[in-house]
Order: structure tokens, then sequence, then C-alpha cells
């Protein structure tokens, strides 16, 4: 059975990484987003640039219309990046976190909730479109951990300052 555990906020210091910028409607992130990772993964390898972090989806944009979505990378320093892979960085901050334990089906669930506890406790986010970020961190590996019991994702979104 999936928990998830309380939100905290947290100061956050800018983080750099590479990805892939790329659209999405809500029902195709699971099919979809995965797939980009291994590109990715790949690139850093080619070019000789160490993971720093856990892989993670950043929402750029929601709407009706769909999802803009960065899948990514941590990297220690800002990259220039190639092809379809792209530097990026999170902006330094206050954010609210909220860690998730189970299998990748909970993730949107926990995403509605730590945006219903915000409400509740009067916080509010930074808009997108204004250096907001909100971002799921995925921690656990699946290819090395198979019990979906103890999958850790954090979901992670920069509150007003």
């Amino acid at each position: 059975m999936a928990s998830v555990m309380p939100p905290r906020p947290e100061m956050r210091s800018q983080t750099h990484y590479v990805a892939i910028a790329t659209k999405v409607q809500q029902r195709d992130i699971g099919a979809q987003l995965p797939k980009l990772l291994p590109e990715v993964f790949g690139w850093l390898g080619a070019h000789g640039v160490a993971q720093a972090g856990p892989p993670f989806f950043r929402y750029t944009r929601m709407d009706a219309s769909g999802l803009e979505v960065e899948v990514g990378v941590p990297v220690a320093a800002a990259t220039a990046g190639s092809g379809r892979v792209r530097p990026g960085s999170l902006p330094a901050g206050r954010y609210l976190m909220l860690t998730y334990l189970g299998d990748f089906s909970g993730v949107h669930q926990a995403n509605v909730d730590i945006h219903d506890w915000a409400r509740k406790q009067a916080l509010a986010f930074t808009p997108l479109d204004a250096g907001g970020a909100h971002v799921e961190f995925y921690v656990t590996d699946p290819q090395t951990e198979p019990d979906v019991a103890k999958w850790v994702t954090q979901v992670s979104v920069r509150l007003e300052d």
C-alpha cells in the first residue's frame, strides 16, 4: 500500500540539469515520459557529464491543452547541452516538498495532495511562467529496487517569496 509523508517547506539552492522538453497529455505521462530518460542518460555518458541527483519530470506549462514537461537529470554545473538535450536550472528558493512512497500510479494523487495541503495552509506557489518550478524527482530506480512499495518520489513545488 502506498503512503504519503506530510509536505514540508525547504530551502533549495539552484540546481543545474540537462533535459529533453516535450508536450504530453496527462493520461500519457506514464507511457511517454519515461521513454526519454535513456536518451538523457545516454547523452550524459557520451559527453562525460556526471549525474548529480535523481531523474525528474519538470512541468513547465499546465493547461487544458496539455502539459509541457522537461524530462531531466541534475548535473553539478551548467553545461551546454546538444541536440534534443538542453540545459536548464531549477531556481533557488523555498519549496514545498512531499515524499510519496509507492508505485508510480499514485504520483498524480500526490500532486493533488500537495496543492490541497498548500491551499489549506494559505501557501501560494510561484506561477510557472514567473520562475516557478513543479518537479517530480524519481529517487528510486525501479531497475535496482523491484519492490514497488519501496519506490520513493519527491514532489517539489516552488513557493512564492
